[in-house]
């Protein structure tokens, strides 16, 4: 059984509307970024039930606003947020099925996700335990430190990681477990840098340039072209 979490849960400080609602509650041609992601997994045939992680204050919102108009028999949850985006994460996969066995973590704001790379990540990660999506670096890659250039990575060695990211259950909460009960000082970007560091061989399955992380108000323009094109507007 494969889960998908999708973390909500962010309060959006660089971009809110003027209403005051977090970025992934905007309307983008007509529909909330957050209900445009939700679709996308509730078509997938890969995903067997969907968990949403929001903040509690967002809850009835989320409800009347966005799940009211999903209409599909797919089990959809809610788990709430933690302080930081691993402990949402962490409370998602908590949330899910005991039979669950499979987990995908994605972003609430990337609704440009193709159905067919979820179930590409889905699949490799059932198949190696641990799995992200990806795009090359289109540009030169430096490493800075004090404003000067330390090095310059093989740019075909770079990758942009994205959303979903595909893991074991066990695996990833064991890596959780590990991080939570060690006093070192870390602090986890994305659920794949977890499971780096407990020892698993992550995975890359090829991306798309169009799937972008919706953050500020400069990425709506884009946002809204990608779904014109997609309609044929």
């Amino acid at each position: 059984m494969t889960s998908a979490v999708i973390v909500a849960a962010g309060k959006g400080t660089r971009m809110k509307s003027s209403k005051g609602l977090s970025k992934q509650y905007i309307e983008i041609v007509g529909k909330p970024i957050i209900l445009r992601t939700i679709e996308k997994f509730v078509k997938s045939e890969a995903i067997d039930e969907i968990i949403i992680v929001v903040s509690k204050k967002d809850e009835q919102y989320l409800k009347e606003k966005v799940l009211s108009k999903i209409k599909s028999g797919k089990p959809i949850k809610i788990a709430y947020g933690g302080k930081e985006r691993f402990e949402s994460s962490l409370n998602g996969i908590n949330a899910s099925s005991k039979d669950s066995d499979t987990i995908l973590i994605h972003d609430a704001v990337r609704p440009f996700v193709k159905i067919e790379e979820i179930e590409k990540v889905a699949e490799k990660a059932r198949k190696t335990g641990a799995a992200v999506l990806a795009v090359k670096s289109k540009d030169t890659v430096k490493l800075v430190s004090d404003g000067i250039i330390n090095s310059t990575p093989d740019r075909d060695q770079v990758y942009l990681i994205q959303t979903p990211q595909g893991f074991s259950k066990k695996l990833l909460l064991d890596a959780y477990m590990d991080l939570i009960n060690s006093d070192e000082i870390f602090m986890p970007t994305d659920d794949a840098s977890v499971a780096e560091r407990y020892g698993a061989n992550v995975h890359v399955v090829e991306g798309s340039y169009e799937n972008i992380k919706i953050t500020t108000s400069s990425d709506i323009g884009f946002a809204e072209s990608i779904i014109k094109s997609e309609c044929g507007i």
